[in-house]
């Protein structure tokens, strides 16, 4: 899995995106240490242009304590061949699990 940071505040992320249609769909997987779930976002593009006005102006709102920051979706860069993240255990933090698997494709 990858790691993206904002202001000292990282989230470990998966992004997948499916440019087999007419259009690109991505799928951004995303979760804080300590997270027990991760959160899931789908957007749908008409095309590459699209996507990087989107990713430049949609971010994920992080917090730790009482700090926050906003990670745009343009720093998700590493685009994994997988469709899906690795699969954790429950008793484990996403975050963790994922950032021990380490395998993302450019």
């Amino acid at each position: 899995m990858s790691e993206a940071c904002g202001d000292g505040i990282c989230l470990a992320y998966f992004k997948h995106c499916d440019t087999s249609a007419s259009f690109i769909s991505c799928d951004y997987f995303y979760s804080q240490p300590g997270d027990y779930q991760n959160s899931e976002v789908t957007i749908s593009y008409s095309s590459v242009a699209g996507q990087a006005a989107a990713e430049s102006s949609i971010s994920v709102l992080v917090g730790r304590g009482w700090k926050t920051a906003q990670i745009p979706l343009r720093s998700f860069e590493i685009v994994s061949q997988r469709s899906k993240p690795p699969i954790c255990d429950r008793k484990q933090p996403q975050a963790v699990c994922w950032l021990s698997e380490q395998t993302p494709q450019r």
